[in-house]
């Protein structure tokens, strides 16, 4: 961010705003070490939220992860407490954007991403 010319984001702009170019590695590695100090549990549902949609409800985690519902619900509520997590109307989301990026792309094997993705479809299909 140092790199940067200006301030970022920008002035009356939200952290959604794009990065002028790749995240510097402190931050990536913060996010990282937080990533591993949650509950193995926490980690399941932040990794199922960052491949399975922007807004992800309660029933497809359940499906995508196979926890049962009071395990679900304590990884939910500590993800939430840890501020990873915000709970909407639609589901849950990611505070912010770029950490739903890293843990995609960092912190969630190829074979892992592909499994929450058929849960997840699965659930969807049953819905239907």
């Amino acid at each position: 961010l140092e790199r940067t010319s200006g301030a970022w984001p920008r002035p009356l702009q939200t952290l959604d705003h794009t990065l002028p170019g790749d995240l510097p590695e402190v931050v990536v590695g913060a996010i990282r070490v937080g990533f591993r100090r949650l509950s193995a549990a926490a980690q399941l549902v932040l990794a199922a939220v960052a491949v399975v949609g922007e807004r992800v409800a309660t029933a497809v985690l359940a499906r995508a992860t196979g926890l049962a519902a009071p395990e679900l619900a304590a990884a939910l509520d500590e993800l939430e407490w840890e501020r990873w997590l915000a709970a909407e109307p639609r589901g849950y989301a990611f505070g912010a954007r770029i950490v739903r990026e890293v843990v995609s792309r960092d912190l969630v094997t190829a074979g892992q991403r592909q499994r929450l993705r058929e849960a997840a479809a699965t659930e969807r299909l049953t819905q239907s």
